[in-house]
């Protein structure tokens, strides 16, 4: 009895903690409470503080610890007690998997465990949660078609059911991802049509409202050219995300307001930012490596432009090189140029390898892009 109250002290410390976004303090506590429950072989506190822990260490960044506490609960399943949070646990287990990554086939028998759970509780209609995770999955393997399909399709489930009795879901994620796929697509007017929509949906959480609209909104007007407003509205989701302990969701603040500069030909905003986000680069997944090195080799792309005397270039949505009537400083963008090259031969070791364990070569595809751009504007100088 004595065992089971420290648990359950443990477990409200937790709670309290993630409440408050001190994360770090929540796991540990968590892990505490893991390790007693396994002295009273209790299953159910057991999964619990599982699910717990790898929720807070994905949100941490500390992914492969959180893939360590959630395996179990994915090989296990079944729900001991609450098939919401079970759902949930094995929902983050894919999540994690893909944000460092794993081989994709681990991934996609991840999915299949979790689609047979689904049918086994009956609870089918939960399966708009799992399609987010794999509009997300086509988005990095490049496959943006069947993405904005997934994505379409698990919007339209979303608000068929909305009161199924999961709470983990909320528009916020879906609207994400929808207009992420439709920017990548070249489509703005969709992206416009669901921001739209978007502003209509219920606020149910707040900061991750803000920190994703904002951004999304940032992302669209740079699409569009309007770089000032992007700008200020990339600004607005980096102070928001700021305040959280969310790893993800600064790194892609930053990467918004980062490329806001640089379309603006902003350089100093850009290098500012810059810095913060080089000291997220010991982060545990790839893909924020290869976007560091991706996003370095950007900036010295584009101070070449500023020294060259060109117009600023947006290559993220790959605005091509205008052809200059002369070039102001060539030997400076020449030099410019082979740190660029540099840059992008660093992001490419990091991205081959993404490729390999997601079986695609997305990466390899936008690298090229970029030597290509890098190879037309050395012939200009």
């Amino acid at each position: 009895m004595i065992t089971l109250y420290r648990i359950e002290k443990l477990i409200r410390m937790a709670s309290v903690a993630y409440r408050t976004r001190q994360l770090g303090p929540a796991a540990e506590s968590y892990r505490q409470a893991l390790e007693l429950a396994h002295r009273i072989e209790n299953s159910g506190l057991i999964d619990y503080c599982r699910s717990s822990i790898g929720t807070c260490c994905y949100q941490l960044g500390r992914l492969k610890e959180g893939l360590a506490a959630l395996t179990p609960l994915l090989q296990k399943g079944e729900s001991t007690g609450d098939s919401s949070r079970t759902f949930g646990s094995m929902v983050c287990y894919i999540e994690t998997a893909q944000r460092l990554p794993i081989n994709l086939a681990t991934i996609q028998t991840a999915y299949s465990q979790t689609e047979r759970f689904l049918h086994d509780i009956g609870r089918t209609s939960w399966r708009h949660e799992l399609l987010v995770m794999l509009v997300r999955l086509h988005t990095l393997r490049g496959m943006y078609e069947e993405a904005l399909s997934t994505a379409q399709e698990a919007w339209v489930m979303h608000e068929v059911d909305q009161d199924s009795g999961y709470p983990g879901q909320v528009a916020d994620f879906h609207m994400d991802g929808l207009i992420t796929v439709c920017l990548r697509l070249r489509d703005l007017e969709l992206a416009k049509n669901y921001l739209g929509e978007w502003e209509w949906q219920p606020d149910v959480m707040p900061v991750n409202r803000e920190v994703r609209f904002s951004r999304s909104l940032a992302d669209v007007f740079r699409f569009d050219g309007r770089v000032r407003e992007a700008i200020d509205w990339a600004r607005k989701a980096v102070y928001t995300a700021e305040a959280t302990d969310y790893q993800e969701t600064k790194f892609a603040s930053y990467v918004s307001l980062i490329r806001a500069y640089l379309a603006a030909g902003q350089l100093s905003g850009a290098y500012e930012y810059l810095k913060r986000l080089l000291l997220m680069r010991r982060s545990e997944s790839k893909h924020d490596l290869y976007n560091i090195y991706l996003l370095l080799g950007d900036y010295r792309l584009s101070c070449a432009c500023a020294v060259a005397g060109l117009d600023p270039l947006d290559i993220d949505y790959q605005t091509d090189l205008a052809r200059p009537a002369q070039v102001a400083d060539a030997n400076s963008a020449l030099r410019l140029l082979r740190r660029a090259g540099k840059l992008y031969d660093a992001a490419e070791k990091v991205g081959i390898l993404i490729d390999r364990h997601l079986q695609c070569t997305i990466r390899r595809q936008v690298l090229a892009y970029r030597r290509e751009q890098v190879a037309l504007f050395e012939r200009y100088c």
